[in-house]
């Protein structure tokens, strides 16, 4: 699955497609959309505990405070979500003021919803391997 940035739309509103970002002090957040379906739009989400890049080069994505998913894969309601006792990993691969690249692979249980606020993880994973994001600055 590609996301690519996509040509006019830029990293705001509905059209973005690839974004990065620090949610204040709490996370940094790396987040891909797909635009093929606007029902099941695909998100892929990292949330990394802290509210910046990380210093170093490897973080591992525990399911507590480092955290990766899928909401709506492929079609709406299909969600996974990373939970002990899976462990996997970001790789930071080069960090400038012009680009932020990296690699990243982790396994991630099916979750399900019960429609009032909760969930259920589920016996079904996803393997996702070979996962590459490159995001340029706009400042």
């Amino acid at each position: 699955f590609n996301y690519p940035q996509i040509k006019g739309l830029g990293f705001g509103g509905t059209g973005q497609t690839l974004k990065a970002w620090g949610a204040g002090t709490a996370g940094y957040i790396i987040r891909g959309y797909s635009r093929d379906n606007p029902i099941a739009a695909g998100a892929i989400t990292i949330y990394i505990h802290g509210g910046q890049i990380p210093d170093q080069d490897t973080v591992i994505l525990d399911g507590v405070a480092n955290t990766a998913g899928l909401s709506d894969f492929k079609t709406q309601s299909n969600n996974f979500e990373i939970y002990n006792p899976l462990k996997d990993k970001v790789i930071f691969t080069k960090r400038t003021s012009k680009k932020l690249e990296g690699l990243f692979e982790f396994d991630a249980y099916r979750i399900t919803y019960d429609g009032n606020g909760g969930q259920t993880k589920t016996d079904s994973i996803i393997h996702i391997t070979k996962g590459k994001f490159a995001i340029i600055p706009t400042l």
